[in-house]
């Protein structure tokens, strides 16, 4: 698939540089011996590509990594609150936020292209300004990555996202369906979900917001990465680097072997093949630490909190900032 072998390189390079210089950062020195269970929470769709691997079996390590699907971030929140041992894959705005309450450290971002603008054959999208005086649906809420991405791009083209046209936010798979029946002309949704627009003559691809975010600021999109307490990494240091190390081989993995990672979602959780096949170029899992995507990381929140600044807070100090 094209774009596959760019990506495996970006990924494998990234797993030669973790096992050589994450023990540095964290503070360990040896592997994981006698460990009991570690457990990582992680959302479901897209991001269950990267954790495949380990779901599936095909990767291990030196202690057992067990991957728990959260639902909810209401879910999410209140098991990584009662529970400091947790690591967790979590959107990067959902994770800074909770990370400036509860000491959280971002360890590494591994997602970083899912999210496309589709619009049906009724629309004659010449850029963002088209969708003056329309309606846009959203398959995530105010304050999400994807809602923020679409309110700055709106904002740099002159259009105003709560005056010039109207957003509804409504669920990706809701959305899905009134596309296809022609009910709605313009819509923001993540992977599988772009794709199962694409209907034949139902639409197509107007915008990658990744790619027009980063001709805007010069930075990527960090779309989801791998959370933990702070004071757990400090009380074992070895286990964080395995965590790592696993989640890293295990994205390597997923992205080496599309085909059998999504077998594995099939498989444990009925998810479609197809979907995600189909929409594999318009994804991009990339495993970096943050020493190196901590730039990507600050001119992401900084921007937003430029922009947005009633939605996103200034990157609290210490949140990429490892013990």
């Amino acid at each position: 698939m094209e774009g596959v072998g760019v990506l495996r390189g970006m990924v494998l390079s990234t797993v030669g540089l973790l096992l050589a210089g994450i023990m540095v950062i964290l503070g360990g020195s040896s592997p994981v011996e006698g460990s009991s269970e570690v457990a990582v929470l992680n959302p479901g769709g897209p991001a269950l590509i990267p954790v495949a691997g380990i779901l599936g079996g095909q990767v291990s390590g030196d202690l057992p990594l067990r991957v728990s699907v959260w639902r909810t971030q209401e879910e999410a929140l209140g098991r990584l609150q009662g529970d400091p041992r947790l690591y967790a894959v979590l959107p990067l705005p959902l994770g800074v936020a909770l990370g400036s309450r509860s000491d959280l450290v971002l360890l590494a971002v591994h997602e970083w292209r899912v999210f496309s603008l589709v619009v049906s054959p009724s629309l004659p999208f010449e850029g963002l300004a088209s969708l003056k005086g329309k309606e846009l649906y959203m398959a995530q809420g105010r304050g999400t990555t994807l809602d923020a991405l679409v309110r700055f791009l709106l904002l740099r083209e002159g259009v105003d996202p709560d005056r010039d046209l109207r957003l509804i936010y409504a669920p990706p798979q809701e959305i899905v369906a009134l596309f296809r029946q022609g009910s709605l002309e313009a819509a923001a949704l993540p992977e599988p979900f772009t794709t199962l627009c694409l209907a034949p003559g139902k639409g197509r691809v107007a915008l990658d917001l990744q790619e027009a975010w980063q001709q805007a600021t010069g930075g990527r999109v960090p779309v989801a990465g791998l959370f933990a307490h702070r004071d757990r990494l400090r009380e074992a240091p070895e286990e964080g680097v395995e965590v790592c190390r696993i989640m890293a081989l295990s994205t390597a993995w997923g992205i080496r072997h599309p085909s059998e990672a999504c077998a594995v979602l099939k498989k444990l959780f009925d998810t479609p093949e197809e979907p995600f096949l189909l929409g594999w170029d318009r994804m991009t899992f990339s495993w970096e630490p943050t020493d190196r995507c901590s730039r990507d990381v600050e001119i992401f929140f900084q921007t937003l909190h430029r922009t947005l600044p009633g939605d996103f807070s200034p990157l609290p100090s210490g949140v990429i900032s490892l013990p």
